[in-house]
Formats: C-alpha cells, structure tokens, sequence
C-alpha cells in the first residue's frame, strides 16, 4: 500500500482520520494526499486554506511522512473519486461523526455516499485513536466469489499489521445456512487468500447488523471489515444499508468494501 487519500475540512473529525491514516502511512511506508475540495461557491480564500495546511504540516505526528496537498473545485464526492482514479489512491480515510450535522462539514451524508460510489476501500474514523494498530480485525461477509475480489485490495494493509482475523458468518431467519455449508464457504475464503491466523465464527441473529453488532461487542476488534453493496436512489431507500448503520452505532475504525452482487442468492443453502 503506497498511497493513502485523506479528505480534509479541517475539522476534528477529518483530524481524526488523518492521525489513524498517519499510523498507517508510518507502518506501510506510504503517502498521504490531503485533499480539500471547495464546493463553488467557495468562500475560503486561498491564504486561509494555505494556512490551515502549513499547521497540518507541522503536526509531529506527521513529522517524517510523505505529505501531498491539493485544493479542488467539485461537488464532494465526485471530487474524492475524480482525485482518488487520477493518483492511483489505494485506500480512503475518513472521518465520521456517527449522525447528520453542518452540511459544511465533510463528514455526515458525504461519507455515506463515498460509501455506497467508490469503488476503493474506505476507512471511517470516528474518534481520535492514538497509535493506531490492528492486533484482531472482524471481516463479516457472505464469503461468496465476490468477496475474493474485494478482499484482495484491502490484504496489503493487513499484511502490514498481521492481525487475527476473525471470519464472521451471520445467519438470519431470512438467509438461511447449515453450519457445514457457512463453515466451508469461510475455510475456502482463508484458503483462496492465503490466511494463516485466522478463526471462523458462525452467529444466529435476528438481523445481520445485531449479529454483527453482538459479535464485535464481545470480541472488541481494533478494525470491522464490512462488505457494502453501493445502493443508492430507490434501492437504497426500500433496502437501507446495513454498512451504513454499523458505522454509525460501532466505535471501533471500519473499513468498507463495495462488491458486485452475486448471481447466487438462495434463501435457504444446503451443503452440495
């Protein structure tokens, strides 16, 4: 991982990812590009901006690390795309501050709609975390095909911090699997991605967010890795997204992966 995308408006919650984004950039050996992006009208002078990064700078947390800035005019989440396909970013952090508030700040809606569009892996933040490290890190999926190819863009980033991965399988009234069938598709998930330190988990709830929710509860991961299927307009508003309340309920960094839907989809799996 060489290249890392931070988003900022200069305000703590971008502050808050910028110092777990750091931690990483320090550990991969990666760059940071700071991005602002000022929606037209834009009412920030250049001097003011100008200021406001020189301070960022200057950051001892920062001191050592490869620094990029850049200042573009466009609406927020196309601008993070545009700039993100453009720099061959490989990972997005952001910051979140788990409701709605000023629609100035970046954080809020825009990370749900970065969420649901880019195809890169987005970390949200939402507090201030210190000497960020990744000992345990939850990855909850339906460990179908699609999955491979989404977890292939996040495994440089473990690999830097080696962690126990735990391979969550929620099972709901609605979805449901034999123990045998859920157990396979994560083995052959480990085995597909080469894990090593990893254990398989198999949680009955009532829904795929209490599920996952009660798991990370009790296992109180650093990193939730979730899928996300990128809904949006009429989709989004019958089916909501299960990534997107997570992320506003759970503390701990989650990390996003937006994945193809899988032509499989049975409502009720038996091992073959």
């Amino acid at each position: 991982m060489q290249k890392i995308l931070v988003p900022i408006d200069f305000s703590s919650y971008s502050y808050n990812a910028l110092g777990v984004a750091a931690d990483i950039a320090r550990k991969a050996k990666a760059e940071i590009h700071l991005l602002h992006i000022l929606e037209a009208p834009a009412t920030e002078s250049n001097d003011e901006i100008n200021k406001k990064f020189l301070e960022i700078v200057e950051l001892k947390s920062l001191a050592g690390l490869k620094l990029i800035d850049a200042v573009k005019i466009d609406s927020i989440t196309q601008g993070i795309q545009h700039y993100a396909d453009k720099n061959n970013i490989e990972l997005i952090v952001m910051g979140s501050h788990g409701q709605r508030q000023n629609h100035q700040h970046i954080y809020g809606s825009n990370t749900d709609n970065v969420m649901r569009s880019s195809s890169l892996p987005l970390l949200i933040v939402k507090e201030s975390t210190p000497d960020f490290s990744i000992n345990t890190a939850v990855f909850s999926s339906n460990f179908f095909n699609e999955a491979n190819v989404a977890f292939k863009k996040i495994k440089a980033l473990l690999d830097v911090y080696n962690p126990e991965i735990h391979l969550l399988k929620v099972v709901t009234p609605a979805n449901s699997e034999t123990p045998e069938y859920s157990t396979r598709l994560m083995e052959d998930f480990a085995a597909y991605n080469n894990l090593k330190g990893y254990c398989c988990r198999i949680v009955k709830a009532k829904s795929v967010e209490e599920g996952i929710n009660a798991y990370c509860d009790e296992a109180t991961p650093e990193l939730l890795i979730m899928e996300t299927h990128g809904r949006s307009g009429l989709s989004h508003f019958l089916f909501g997204s299960i990534s997107e309340d997570i992320v506003k309920k759970r503390q701990q960094p989650v990390l996003t992966l937006k994945i193809e839907d899988s032509e499989v989809k049975p409502d009720i799996i038996f091992p073959a």
